[in-house]
């Protein structure tokens, strides 16, 4: 299976689907920011662990990838323009 990353308007239910995810791709834990204007999610694509940020409404999705081979996920906002994020650089996962 695979988790898109969708928003669920409460007042008239009506569900939109912002990043779609397929068999070799799956999203997992949507974090919006501070001022709401963009959000931040984990990203598996063919078995790696990425860090994705789009506009709120999913649009200009950038994959944060130093290009090092090392997993990365969990990511929270810090303020408005930095995240934490739970990175494997080092062999074991800890907060970079």
């Amino acid at each position: 299976g695979h988790c898109d990353i969708a928003r669920l308007y409460l007042t008239t239910g009506v569900v939109s689907t912002l990043l779609a995810g397929d068999p070799r791709r799956s999203y997992y834990r949507p974090r919006y920011s501070p001022d709401g204007q963009k959000f931040v999610a984990s990203v598996s694509d063919s078995g790696q662990w990425r860090i994705v940020v789009a506009d709120r409404d999913g649009k200009n999705p950038r994959v944060l990838n130093p290009g090092d081979g090392a997993n990365r996920y969990d990511a929270t906002w810090h303020g408005m323009d930095s995240l934490l994020v739970v990175s494997e650089r080092g062999g074991d996962a800890s907060w970079a």
